[in-house]
């Protein structure tokens, strides 16, 4: 009954095993479950792989110990249903109307709520996820946006006795389930675009150097431009050391001294799209007359500015929904615990009023002294 050969451990076929057993109904609330003894000769294991097995389910809430009596069912389903899901910085009654938590969190609704799971939204941080793991409340956790820098609790992902995803973070590692958005896609679809209009000095300001978004569309921009052999190109990421409006003002004044504008630019997203829109008008500089703008990050009501935003738009429903579906999935034994995934959807390029095709000698011009 047990795969030996499988990437789950043999306590952990146990606990999926005995969780399939409550939530059809075959084990009720109140039963005594099986002795250890039991379980290990059905099973042909030792009594501490099942013992582990049922502490890990002790633990969780669905089981409890009764002295000199033996462990008996709780929950007929309850707990392993309940999900934990774990934010940073947005309190829950605000994230509904949040433009990025917002869509994520209209996703894993759809999601867990079709799967009869319901869930518990909490602030994100490794004292809370390690508690989380540990407390036997959740039958499974999301993760949502973590830090390049937070290796801890990466680390606690992958090593959770429960089933876990990371969403909105495109991880090197293979040992932790996440699903995010494609950030080198969009950031290729932008180039291409603004390519094909004839542009060659463009230049890419990232924020948020920390987070693995930013990260992910800066080497995307990289790629593509050492893949086309672009020189005149930039980089600009802002640090974090000063405020973005004060490090976008900055950013211009450099263009304006040095005398080297870029005809077109992609901001990394919305927190430095909005200051670039303010410092341009400030300055008097046209968009798209003057410089073209691609934002990564649509927003509500671009199709209103004067010019209309052209944006990349994030898949943030889509990626809550498919973060959503695999934890429900993973909690209900529907997916093998070896079965891994690692999911990036593509972003759509919104093409609007915020770019427009330049000649050879416009080019040249803008990219001289303003």
């Amino acid at each position: 009954m047990l795969q030996r050969d499988a990437g789950a451990t043999l306590h952990y076929q146990i606990r999926q095993w005995l969780e399939d057993q409550i939530r059809t109904g075959q084990m009720q609330e109140e039963q005594p479950l099986p002795t250890e003894e039991k379980l290990s000769q059905y099973f042909e294991v030792s009594r501490g792989t099942v013992r582990r097995a049922i502490t890990d389910m002790v633990r969780q809430g669905v089981l409890y110990r009764v002295r000199g009596k033996g462990t008996f069912i709780r929950d007929a389903g309850v707990r392993l249903n309940h999900i934990g899901v774990y934010w940073r910085g947005v309190v829950a009654e605000h994230l509904g109307h949040h433009w990025y938590y917002g869509e994520l969190m209209r996703g894993f609704h759809e999601g867990l709520s079709q799967a009869k799971c319901s869930y518990t939204i909490g602030q994100l941080s490794e004292a809370e996820l390690r508690r989380a793991i540990g407390s036997g409340e959740f039958g499974g956790v999301i993760v949502v946006s973590p830090y390049v820098s937070e290796v801890e609790l990466t680390d606690l992902v992958a090593r959770s006795p429960i089933p876990s995803i990371v969403i909105a973070a495109e991880l090197s590692r293979k040992d932790v389930n996440y699903v995010a958005t494609d950030n080198a896609a969009g950031i290729e679809q932008a180039v291409y675009y603004l390519l094909g209009l004839k542009h060659r000095s463009i230049a890419f300001v990232g924020a948020a150097p920390n987070t693995f978004d930013t990260q992910q569309r800066r080497l995307g921009f990289e790629r593509i431009v050492a893949r086309e052999g672009l020189d005149r190109t930039q980089v600009n990421m802002l640090d974090g050391t000063r405020s973005t409006r004060d490090a976008v003002t900055a950013l211009f004044d450099e263009w304006r001294s040095g005398g080297h504008w870029p005809t077109a630019v992609i901001t990394g997203g919305l927190a430095v799209t909005v200051p670039f829109l303010e410092e341009a008008r400030r300055l008097d500089v046209r968009i798209p007359d003057d410089i073209s703008l691609i934002s990564f990050d649509d927003m509500m009501g671009a199709t209103f500015m004067a010019p209309a935003l052209t944006a990349i738009r994030q898949p943030l429903y889509e990626v809550g929904l498919a973060a959503a579906e695999f934890i429900a999935g993973r909690v209900k034994g529907q997916i093998p615990w070896d079965e891994r995934l690692h999911q990036l959807i593509p972003p759509e390029l919104r093409v609007r009023g915020s770019c427009k095709a330049i000649s050879e000698g416009e080019r040249l011009d803008r990219e001289r002294v303003r």
